[in-house]
């Protein structure tokens, strides 16, 4: 496990580690590119692969870039951050195509990925793990599979409201301990006027440690506190996004939102062209949180239904509708495959059926997707292989795939969000 050999890298895995081989056997290495030879020591020797670390560089690629962050070497959350970003986007591209062709055993060509508008300090949110070791307060990201926590003074891919709020909590803590404390989510509202910090613990937080924590952290204006039994919140804990032209979106605490709101901008200007609603259409907006896309098309013409679980984020999407004043929104709080099945039965159709669930897709919703869309189905995805899966049912039900249009959510990460448009044959 010691020995230290030299291995050329062919190629970047799924996950965008380094993929090379010895005596035919596959060697993952993460933070290597294509086209380098490094020097590596195995940390992990299974059956059908093995996981190992650069030791050294013999040839780097001529992708290669200077980081710009001085801890991506131990935290691991920039896999792709010394990658230069033309070559990101293409193997993106790629890595979506490949899903396509593996999984939904469909043939379709990818569009070009569109880039986040800014690719350092883009993220609106951040959860950084917490907690005291030696009686000292430690707070950052976590060491890749470990759970040593590499402490932080910013991050470069967060936003500025973000990394002052991070030197704020180290001061706090440093006074006020509170050993429940495991994790801290960092939020910014688009433009930032203000943030919130959430703290998860494992028991209740009272409300004067929240309190001297909210005086003591100027950056943010809310602070909030979750365990397993409760919560509670102290200040103002909402949040403003603008999502389009003269629009923005308020929501609450544990509400959802694109980390990357400039790149979220991006992402519904292709959505509203893939739907292309026409006045009075009528469009299905299922996962549809506390309306990030439902508000646009209800904006562009669409009559629009959103499904939602989460009832906090309905509560904060009908506040939206109030204050946005649009009367062609409907929302309805609960699973969305439920209710998507019980208008089925109701024999309701919309012209297009708008989805963008969790990471784990809408399995066994094809059927349904299928019966309710007129026209189109558009399916956003953050995980190309969960939308590989499910185009390859929805295919099966009469429609095409016509288009997947990548979006570069998360610069330097191997994550992409996707937007594909289905259509009737």
């Amino acid at each position: 496990m010691d020995e230290v050999f030299t291995l050329r890298i062919e190629s970047l895995a799924f996950g965008g580690a380094g993929v090379g081989r010895r005596e035919g056997k596959v060697i993952f290495v993460p933070g290597a590119f294509p086209g380098e030879a490094v020097r590596v020591k195995i940390l992990r020797d299974h059956a059908r692969y093995a996981e190992a670390e650069i030791v050294g560089m013999e040839t780097p690629s001529p992708q290669r870039r200077e980081s710009a962050c001085p801890y991506d070497a131990e935290c691991g959350g920039c896999p792709l951050l010394r990658l230069d970003y033309a070559a990101q986007l293409e193997w993106k591209r790629q890595m979506v195509e490949e899903q396509f062709a593996h999984i939904a055993k469909v043939a379709v060509s990818v569009s070009p990925v569109l880039p986040s508008p800014v690719g350092i300090g883009y993220r609106a949110r951040a959860r950084l793990k917490a907690g005291f070791s030696g009686g000292k307060f430690q707070i950052g990201f976590c060491k890749p599979k470990s759970h040593h926590i590499v402490e932080i003074a910013r991050c470069a891919v967060a936003n500025e409201g973000i990394n002052a709020t991070i030197p704020e909590l180290r001061s706090f803590f440093a006074t006020h301990t509170s050993p429940s404390v495991g994790a801290v989510k960092l939020e910014t509202g688009f433009p930032e006027r203000g943030g919130r910090v959430t703290l998860e613990a494992e028991g209740a937080i009272p409300a004067d440690f929240l309190e001297r924590l909210l005086f003591a952290c100027p950056s943010v204006k809310g602070a909030s506190a979750i365990w397993q039994s409760g919560a509670r919140h102290i200040g103002d804990a909402s949040l403003e996004v603008l999502i389009a032209d003269g629009m923005s979106l308020r929501y609450g605490p544990g509400v959802f939102s694109q980390i990357n709101p400039k790149a979220n901008i991006a992402l519904i200007e292709n959505v509203l062209k893939a739907v292309n609603p026409l006045q009075g259409d009528s469009v299905l907006d299922l996962y549809c949180g506390a309306g990030n896309l439902t508000f646009p098309l209800a904006r562009a013409g669409a009559e629009v239904t959103g499904v939602e679980f989460s009832r906090d984020a309905v509560e904060d999407a009908e506040e939206n509708k109030t204050r946005l004043g649009f009367s062609n929104t409907a929302f309805i709080q609960g699973d969305a495959g439920k209710h998507a099945r019980r208008m089925v039965k109701e024999g309701k159709t919309f012209n297009a059926v708008l989805l963008d669930p969790p990471r784990g897709g809408a399995p066994g919703l094809a059927p349904t997707l299928t019966a309710l869309a007129k026209e189109k189905i558009v399916y956003i995805s953050c995980y190309p292989p969960a939308l590989a899966r499910d185009a390859a049912e929805i295919v099966k039900h009469g429609f095409i795939l016509t288009n997947v249009q990548p979006v570069d959510m998360f610069p330097h990460t191997s994550h992409v969000e996707s937007i594909a448009v289905f259509e009737r044959k």
